[in-house]
């Protein structure tokens, strides 16, 4: 089964959630998508998805009953839950929540499976941050002066941006060189240019501002 919308979707994770989380990205993204179980945190709120996706390994036998017929089993282990659902959801956009946190691993497998995918648009919600992953493409922000930005590559990216602090004039970024991070907006907007994939992270309270740079033109 394949998931089309064309309205930004909101993914769940089995990673802690804030408690506003969910109401928060389904303001933005209605329609909803667990990843294995991710599952077991929409029951616990009362939300129905409209699909399952994953192994399946670490969903509640009470989750599992409740949605058994939004589950589609996947049983590949080399790729991860996330993947699974990337591959099989169409969406402008996705806001993941669930996903950050608690296990670094998990954390950057999720980074990475969508730095991998052309195309695919995720901004993740973490308990502090808004993380847009961006890849071979240009974006704005529009953020009040002073706001936090981060700008971290994952694998080797050419960057240039206008309204930062310290400006990335075409740096070259790279995990083992140079990033951008405790950066700051300057201007009423933020701006990247960007070849390769990195993540930007902005304060979470910038998620729906985030989210419309994402989906602009």
């Amino acid at each position: 089964m394949i998931v089309n919308s064309s309205e930004p979707v909101t993914l769940v994770g089995g990673a802690d959630l804030n408690s506003d989380d969910l109401t928060i990205a389904m303001g933005l993204a209605p329609k909803v998508v667990a990843a294995d179980s991710g599952a077991n945190k929409l029951l616990s709120a009362g939300v129905a998805p409209d699909a399952i996706y994953g192994d399946m390994d670490s969903i509640s036998d009470a989750a599992r009953a409740a949605f058994a017929d939004r589950i589609h089993q996947i049983d590949r282990q080399d790729t991860t839950d996330l993947e699974k659902v990337l591959d099989r959801v169409a969406a402008p956009a996705f806001v993941a929540i669930g996903f950050l946190g608690q296990r670094l691993d998990h954390t950057f497998a999720a980074l990475r499976a969508a730095a991998v995918r052309p195309g695919c648009h995720v901004v993740f919600l973490g308990s502090d941050d808004a993380v847009c992953v961006i890849r071979d493409r240009s974006l704005r922000i529009e953020m009040p002066v002073g706001a936090g930005v981060g700008v971290l590559p994952l694998g080797a990216a050419e960057v240039q941006s206008k309204g930062l602090k310290w400006e990335l004039e075409g740096a070259e970024l790279a995990l083992d060189g140079l990033i951008s991070s405790s950066n700051a907006a300057v201007a009423g907007s933020v701006s990247f240019d960007v070849t390769g994939a990195v993540a930007v992270t902005v304060p979470r309270a910038l998620l729906p501002n985030v989210l419309a740079g994402v989906l602009e033109k």
